[in-house]
C-alpha cells in the first residue's frame, strides 16, 4: 500500500511541471509586456520634450520648420498610440472567455488554466484523483471481504472517499473556475 501512495505521490509531482512552465511563460510575458510599455512611454515623453523645448505649433514661432517638426512630431505620436493600442489588443486577445467549455471539461477541470493558482488548484486536483484511484483500483480487482459478514467492502471503500474527497473535489473545482472567470474579467 505504501508503494502506491509513493507512486501517487510521485505522479502529483510530475503534475507540477506544468505549474512551473507556465509560471516562467508569464513571466516571460509581462516582462516582454512591460519593456515594450516602458519604452513607448520614453519615446512619447522624449516627443513631449521635444515639442515644449522647440516651442513647435505656437503660433508665433518664426522657425522655418516647425510646420515639418509638427507634422513628424503628430506621425510620431500616432505611430507610439498604434502600438500601444496594439499592445493592449494583443493582452485582451490573450484572455480566454470563462464559459466557452462544456460542462463535463469544467467538471473535470480539463481546460488550461490561465494563473499559476490556477495551475496550482488542477495539480491538486489530478493529484487527489490519481491518489482516489490509486486506492480504488486495486480493491475493485480483488475486493476485501468481511471475515465476519462475508460483505464485500468495496462499496463503503466507495462511500467513505466520496465523503471524504467529494467536498473536496467541489472546493477545488469552484475555485478553478472562478480564478478563470475572474482572470478572464481583468
Amino acid at each position: 500500500m505504501i508503494e502506491k501512495i509513493f507512486i501517487a505521490m510521485i505522479a502529483g509531482l510530475f503534475g507540477l511541471i506544468p505549474v512551473i512552465l507556465q509560471w516562467l511563460s508569464g513571466r516571460r510575458k509581462t516582462r516582454s509586456y512591460e519593456h515594450k510599455l516602458s519604452t513607448l512611454s520614453k519615446e512619447l515623453e522624449l516627443l513631449e520634450k521635444l515639442i515644449s523645448v522647440c516651442n513647435l505649433g505656437t503660433e508665433n514661432d518664426d522657425y522655418q520648420g516647425s510646420n515639418d517638426a509638427v507634422k513628424r512630431y503628430k506621425e510620431e505620436a500616432e505611430r507610439i498610440f498604434v502600438e500601444y493600442k496594439s499592445l493592449q489588443e494583443n493582452d485582451l486577445e490573450q484572455k480566454p472567455a470563462p464559459f466557452e467549455i462544456s460542462f463535463i471539461r469544467r467538471a473535470f477541470l480539463l481546460f488550461l488554466p490561465v494563473t499559476t493558482m490556477g495551475w496550482l488548484l488542477h495539480t491538486l486536483f489530478y493529484f487527489l484523483m490519481t491518489f482516489m484511484l490509486v486506492m480504488i483500483l486495486p480493491e475493485w480487482e480483488s475486493p476485501t471481504i468481511d471475515p465476519e459478514t462475508g460483505e464485500n467492502q468495496f462499496t463503503s471503500l466507495l462511500i467513505g472517499l466520496a465523503v471524504i474527497f467529494g467536498p473536496i473535489f467541489i472546493i477545488l473545482q469552484r475555485s478553478a473556475i472562478r480564478l478563470r472567470k475572474k482572470a478572464s474579467e481583468e
